[in-house]
């Protein structure tokens, strides 16, 4: 305290640790006494000087003792209560609950220039001056309000006795010189706490407590805290000590050293006698363990502490800055590594609960072998904070997932302190060890990164319905499902179930390599009938709890388009029914699609429900694809970094995409969507800027190119390239989009002779050739860095909240780095927000959002930031949430196998319609007969979907089996492409520079101003 104060700042001081002390002593001064009568003193301070008087009354000074707080095993509990009741009052007297009682370290501040000596005037005020010894100086001078009105004589000088109402110090006078620093390193060599005859002539070799209490030691005459009293003399010789406040901090010390002689021989007993020793015949106020000590609680009533043992454990009254630190392993001897998805990293935390006054260095003494790994170290400090009862350690431990299925490692740490008084260690200042620990680590149950997923998907009547682009429901259906199996890893399993007013599977469940069949091809997907999504969950559940899927990580995707009118409904299904992760996806509005039951079906298995909308505008084209991808990686573990859109025109250079991989990525997909994938020239640039092209792959073990209807993508193990590993992996990639010429495509095509793709390419090209080519650039990593998130809603009426939580997590463990979390808001009325995610704990954010609008909303949620090892990062993720007037009613369907409305039954005949042959000669005997094919097509499509504008029908599918006439349509489509695209910009014309008119413009015949003769320019001064 007197060093801080001293280093404190003038205008600092006053409000320093070591003031607050000293005032409040002072404000006990005037507080009234606490004491009953007749012990009734003056004021509070004075009960403690009246205490400590009584407990050394009758008793002459050639008694031997014990004495009920001197001269025998008493000394050092009963004093610890009489600091520790004085310590509360100060507290209570201040209203300052930090208030601590300090110590003088009198064996090393022994003078005016030592930084922890206390007599100077601002403190304790100096020594006594003229022959009274009065201290004249200090707020504890008599002249300054500090009145003894209880102390006795301690001498014959009649100066002496006429000024006893003054605090009086003869500073070195009966003592010359304080005690030595080997009084206290001897006293702390002492393993006996006591000894028979348990009094003042106990000597030192059998007494820790009569070396420090300073009966006995190397010093002639008195010793230790005796030495002290008679070195400062004046006051604080009689058994009225405590009328100089540095009584208290003289025994602080003694407290001090009993407390570190405990924590020195924590194995021998910390006071004597023990409850089992007789005591000798006339020892009054010897006390053992358990017995009550004299002169406490009579005075400081019931709540007192008068019993040795319940002293004992000084750190529940206070700590000192030279006690040895209590360490807590609050993790455990063991930490465990469960269920981590294979290839991935994982973090644990070994937790140390440290409560210290000094620094604590934990060193890392044996490290883990095999898989697993320390984080940083081999050392580890901990910095205590004085605000803190305690601080906390975490030592980091990775597992990466690879190898056995059961590993096993350990670590030792060891904690130690620099022992600057050389009080626990060989000499001061060498390092003293308070603790080792050894942790063993084990690592079980490897979770493999192969899935099995279960789709089940609606095939009802509605699913018809065109929406966005003249493309029906069932036809992005088909394209979503054929991107999703496409983007599934060869050994992942699929199964596929079906639904309408019944349900079945259409595929068991197989491995993606073996394909979907003719699920995509087939009549299987073709609408028809009404909505049991209850009957579809029991087929698909069934699909992935059975023996054909054999991964551990298993999910369900449900997708229906309509409100279930069907038995049996999700919420008659037998418990139990829905038992592993369910997605589920609305394909329409959120009144339309089950909203509230799919929500609570999804939110209640660990996966979430994505709402679409109606899907009517065409930018939406890859709405449902997208949804079906976030629901892969969601369900195989993978996190978007982003989703961007865009169109390529057929007269424009590439479009580059840029995107961030850290270190914590251990592979990627960068993700294409585009009706003509076979037209894209896709290519990525590593951070070095190396150039990936689909042909990489043929030479880079790590990457892959596909082309699949809709999708084309890259697939990376990182690093992706052998030959450059650092420069491709973390740092910023480019993803790079262009159209490729068609006939360079066709001529790849038919060198390949696949018939089939041909013609699919042709009819593609036949329909995008007039019009920009959207696409949607999806990148999906497999990764130790996580964005989760979740939608909570209660309600589904206009004005429910909208809770948003997310969580970032590294090796599975809180993100600490600093990160950005916000959401862009689509509402139902087109409008859109942004609004950041506050921080509510390490790596957690939230969001509430109050729902006013009716309609779907889209709530795209980013992060990003810096990861621990520097690398930037972003995530991405979309919710969805939806309201409507009457959305908290019960749903209850009319369970007659129809909508409500009819549509599905208009859906069917409409689908029955759309199946009849669409070639010339059938039309045209169709028509010769009356009957208009293409006017009932669009009377059914219009009835069915009356939002809808009626659309055409595609042209008819004309295969071109003659390669020369294959190269002159596309030469023609091209040509057609290029030209249907007008110009892009426009160079931009600057008006030149013109130069100023000279003379008056304010007057009707100004001056004629002649014009600056340059020419003599060189005659004028400058």
């Amino acid at each position: 305290m007197i060093e801080e104060y001293n280093a404190a700042s003038p205008a600092d001081r006053p409000a320093t640790e070591l003031m607050r002390f000293r005032n409040a002593v002072v404000a006990l001064k005037a507080a009234p006494s606490q004491l009953a009568p007749p012990h009734t003193q003056a004021n509070r301070y004075d009960d403690y000087v009246y205490v400590h008087q009584q407990s050394m009354a009758g008793h002459p000074g050639n008694d031997p003792g014990p004495h009920p707080g001197h001269r025998g095993p008493m000394f050092f509990p009963w004093h610890r209560e009489f600091l520790r009741r004085f310590e509360q009052d100060l507290r209570a007297v201040s209203g300052d609950p930090t208030i601590c009682l300090p110590y003088w370290n009198w064996s090393v501040d022994k003078a005016p220039a030592d930084s922890g000596y206390p007599f100077f005037t601002e403190f304790l005020g100096g020594n006594g001056t003229g022959a009274g010894a009065v201290v004249a100086d200090g707020v504890f001078a008599k002249a300054n309000g500090w009145n003894l009105a209880i102390a006795d004589a301690y001498d014959n000088n009649p100066q002496h006795v006429a000024n006893l109402s003054s605090l009086q110090r003869e500073l070195g006078v009966g003592a010359a010189v304080l005690p030595v620093e080997a009084a206290v390193s001897g006293a702390l060599t002492e393993t006996t706490y006591d000894a028979a005859p348990w009094n003042r002539t106990t000597p030192g070799s059998d007494s820790f407590r009569n070396l420090v209490e300073g009966w006995v030691g190397p010093q002639p005459g008195s010793n230790t805290h005796n030495r002290v009293h008679v070195w400062v003399g004046g006051s604080m010789l009689p058994g009225t000590s405590p009328n100089d406040p540095v009584f208290f901090l003289n025994h602080a010390k003694e407290d001090e050293l009993w407390a570190v002689w405990m924590q020195k021989y924590p194995a021998v007993a910390r006071y004597l006698p023990l409850d089992t020793q007789p005591l000798p015949a006339g020892h009054t106020h010897l006390k053992r363990l358990s017995d009550h000590m004299d002169s406490l609680a009579e005075y400081f009533g019931g709540a007192t502490l008068d019993r040795p043992i319940d002293l004992l454990d000084h750190k529940s009254i206070t700590w000192y800055d030279t006690d040895l630190p209590d360490i807590v392993l609050e993790s455990g001897p063991a930490v465990g590594f469960t269920d981590v998805p294979a290839g991935l990293t994982v973090g644990r935390k070994i937790r140390f609960r440290v409560r210290s006054c000094r620094p604590v260095y934990f060193g890392l003494t044996a490290s883990p072998t095999g898989n697993f790994s320390v984080v940083g170290g081999p050392d580890f400090l901990v910095i205590p904070q004085r605000a803190n009862d305690f601080e906390t350690l975490e030592v980091e431990v990775r597992f990466h997932a690879v190898g056995a299925n059961v590993q096993v490692a350990a670590l030792d740490l060891q904690a130690a302190v620099i022992d600057e008084e050389g009080y626990y260690a060989a000499s001061p200042g060498d390092a003293f060890v308070v603790g080792t620990f050894h942790v063993e680590l084990v690592a079980s149950s490897i979770v493999t990164t192969s899935s099995s997923i279960a789709l089940v998907l609606d095939r009802s009547g509605s699913m018809a319905d065109v929406v966005t682009g003249g493309l029906t429901k069932n036809v992005l259906l088909k394209s979503a499902t054929g991107v999703l199996h496409s983007l599934m890893h060869d050994d992942d399993e699929i199964g596929i179930a079906r639904f309408d007013h019944v349900a079945d599977a259409i595929l068991t469940m197989s491995p993606k390599a073996a394909g979907l069949g003719t699920v995509l091809t087939g009549p299987d997907l073709d609408p028809r009938g009404a909505t049991s999504i209850g009957a579809g969950l029991m087929v698909g559940t069934a699909l992935v709890n059975g023996p054909g899927a054999s991964h551990p990580n298993k999910a369900v995707l449900v997708l229906t388009d309509g409100n279930e009118n069907t038995a049996p409904l999700v919420g008659s299904l037998p418990p139990g029914t829905v038992n592993q992760t369910t997605f589920a996806i609305g394909f329409g509005l959120p009144s339309q699609v089950s909203a509230p039951v799919l929500s609570q079906l999804s939110g209640n298995s660990g996966g979430y429900l994505l709402i679409t909308g109606a899907m009517n505008n065409a930018a939406e084209r890859f709405t449902l694809a997208k949804y079906f991808i976030q629901i892969l990686k969601d369900a195989t573990l993978n996190q978007t970094v982003v989703d961007p859109a865009g169109q390529l025109l057929w007269n424009q250079g590439a479009q580059t995409n840029s995107f961030s991989l850290t270190e914590a990525d251990l592979s990627v997909d960068i993700v294409a969507l585009c009706p003509v994938p076979q037209l894209l020239d896709f290519t990525l640039t590593t951070p070095s800027g190396a150039v990936i092209t689909r042909d990489s792959s043929a030479a880079e073990p790590n990457v892959s190119y596909v082309v699949d209807p809709d999708v084309a993508y890259f697939r990376l193990l990182l690093p992706a390239l052998t030959a450059d590993p650092a420069g491709s992996h973390r740092g910023s990639w480019e993803a790079i989009l262009r159209l490729r010429d068609p006939q360079e495509v066709l001529e790849e095509l038919e060198e390949e002779g696949d018939d089939r793709a041909i013609q699919a390419f042709l009819r593609a090209l036949r329909e995008w050739a007039a019009q920009p080519v959207p696409y949607n650039l999806s990148v999906h990593t497999y990764s130790n860095l996580r964005l989760d998130a979740a939608l909570l809603q209660k309600s589904f009426v206009p004005g429910a909240d909208a809770a948003i939580v997310a969580s970032l997590r590294e090796y599975d463990l809180p993100l600490t780095a600093a990160a950005k979390v916000w959401v862009e808001i689509r509402m139902p009325d087109g409008s859109t927000a942004e609004l950041e995610l506050a921080e509510v704990g390490e790596g957690r954010y939230a969001l509430d959002y109050q729902l006013r609008l009716a309609g779907q909303y889209q709530f795209l949620l980013r992060a990003v930031g810096r990861s621990p090892g520097n690398g930037t990062f972003s995530r991405e993720k979309v919710l969805t949430a939806g309201v409507w007037e009457g959305g908290d009613k019960p749903w209850e369907p009319e369970l007659d196998g129809k909508d409500g409305d009819g549509q599905e039954d208009l859906g069917g005949l409409r689908d029955l319609v759309g199946r009849l042959p669409g070639s010339a000669a059938v039309r045209e005997r169709l028509s010769r007969a009356g009957f208009d094919l293409k006017a009932l097509r669009d009377a059914l499509a219009a009835a069915a979907s009356p939002d809808q504008p009626t659309t055409e029908p595609e042209p008819d599918e004309v295969s071109v089996d003659d390669p020369e006439e294959r190269r002159e349509l596309v030469a023609e489509l091209t040509e057609q492409a290029r030209a249907a695209i007008p110009e892009l910009s426009t160079p931009v014309v600057r008006r030149p520079k013109l130069p100023g008119v000279p003379g008056n413009l304010f007057v009707d015949d100004p001056e004629p101003i002649e014009p600056p003769d340059h020419d003599h320019d060189h005659d004028h001064d400058h």
